[in-house]
């Protein structure tokens, strides 16, 4: 459920994209569906003061008989949801039921026995920034069913996992994306309320918003109305469950009650949720990388002068991605039903294409075909290699896997296409590899969106 190396590369290098029409979105979806085989529909919303602008491509199936996507087509948002955990978190502090401040366990029932690192306890608002030091995942989430991954792991099964582990680093000083945290977070908020979870959320955002179609759990009235989701081999996929981790990613809506959310947070529409919205705005951590900050779920960073704030969201069968320009009043979400690792990147890249016409949409490409090679080739490439002052990509090799890191951000998988020549299937990277008149290699070239960037081999 999350991007992290794209922007980096593409705010550094950037190649001019703009999609003006409605006609040239529609292109770019088409492209993206046919070319990329990724999923059957994308659905965009661009919302301003000037009003609100739905675009839609494609069909709810891959049946012929299947209905077109529209504006009331429902689809999985994944990590979207956790927006509206950081809202709720704003709407609570403004309640008096809880403090951004105060330790978890001041909120868990008393037989939990919630982490520490040096006498120190995670607080909510370690929480909502991903700044807790607890894993992105628990350890003891084992699933019945691997397509449903959070389905059958409930409030005892947190309970454990939060009594009994350890953590490795102090509280708040590192950025780490964790569907843990926030989940965990939700549910200290349905606890505080004394209200189910999906009912905490019907009643304090979805209701007070007017978002009528959105909702956690899926009654069988609305399942004619859902995208089916494709998996990455663009293959259909089961929609997601969650219990307990609800607020990492449960929710599921139209794009015409996402223009509603967007409306609201920027100040388009009035509601009681104003203050809140802002609230959870606020910057108070480092984000995933020196550019990006982070608030109450919100990351936030300045993209060619424009102040942005986003999310992307992911599923196994869903993509998607929401950003707002608040000082000017706009913002834009999209969503396709595929669940394939560069989804979010093109859904952010459109977005956020729309906000600043500088960043660059990210063009569609046919899918790559790997081949293998032997661990002795693949060590030739591990090393530092320096792209700029205070940017390396870290190139490692563990057991005949191949990675790669910039500073700062996570690691993404390295895929061989030539012997001397790698793709990753997130951001749209590609990696050459080159070698000095010794035979060693001396340097690496990045590629992404048109634009190549060579980097020196230092270690």
């Amino acid at each position: 459920m999350k991007k992290v190396f794209a922007a980096i590369l593409l705010l550094a290098f950037p190649q001019i994209l703009i999609a003006q029409t409605d006609e040239g979105y529609k292109q770019l979806f088409r492209d993206k569906i046919t070319i990329e085989k990724s999923g059957t529909s994308i659905a965009a919303v661009f919302v301003d003061e000037k009003g609100t602008r739905f675009v839609n491509f494609g069909t709810l199936t891959k049946d012929a008989a299947s209905e077109a996507a529209n504006a009331k087509t429902v689809y999985e948002i994944g990590s979207i949801t956790k927006l509206f955990v950081g809202v709720l978190l704003a709407d609570a502090v403004k309640r008096g039921e809880v403090k951004l401040d105060a330790p978890i366990s001041l909120y868990l029932p008393k037989t939990v026995k919630g982490p520490t690192f040096n006498g120190k306890e995670i607080t909510l608002l370690d929480l909502a920034t991903h700044t807790s030091a607890l894993p992105r995942l628990p350890d003891n989430l084992a699933p019945k069913d691997n397509l449903d991954p959070y389905a059958d792991y409930t409030a005892l099964k947190l309970y454990d996992f939060l009594s009994g582990y350890k953590l490795t680093r102090e509280i708040g000083s590192e950025y780490e994306y964790s569907n843990l945290g926030v989940g965990l977070l939700g549910h200290i908020l349905s606890l505080r309320s004394k209200m189910p979870f999906e009912q905490l959320m019907m009643k304090r955002i979805f209701a007070p918003l007017g978002m009528n179609d959105t909702s956690l759990s899926l009654v069988s009235s609305r399942l004619t109305k859902h995208a089916q989701g494709y998996n990455a081999e663009n293959k259909p996929t089961p929609i997601w469950t969650f219990d307990a981790l609800a607020g990492a990613g449960a929710i599921r809506t139209t794009s015409a009650d996402m223009a509603k959310f967007i409306a609201a947070s920027v100040g388009i529409e009035k509601t009681p949720l104003a203050e809140a919205f802002t609230d959870a705005r606020k910057m108070y951590r480092q984000g995933q990388n020196s550019q990006v900050k982070v608030g109450l779920c919100w990351n936030n960073a300045d993209l060619f002068g424009t102040e942005v704030f986003w999310h992307g969201g992911g599923t196994y069968g869903f993509s998607s991605y929401i950003a707002i320009e608040p000082k000017q009043k706009r913002g834009a979400f999209l969503v396709n039903n595929a669940g394939q690792p560069t989804g979010s990147v093109f859904l952010e890249s459109v977005a956020f294409n729309y906000l600043q016409p500088k960043f660059p949409i990210k063009k569609s490409e046919p899918a790559r075909t790997e081949i293998s090679l032997s661990k002795e080739i693949l060590a030739t490439y591990v090393g530092e290699y320096l792209v700029a002052e205070g940017l390396s990509i870290f190139i490692t090799l563990e057991g005949s896997q191949l990675y790669g890191r910039a500073t700062g951000q996570d690691r993404f998988e390295l895929f061989s296409e030539k012997e001397d020549k790698f793709f990753a299937k997130v951001a749209g990277i590609t990696i050459a590899f080159e070698k000095g008149n010794d035979g060693k290699v001396s340097q690496l070239k990045i590629s992404q969106a048109g634009n190549d960037t060579p980097a020196k081999k230092i270690k």
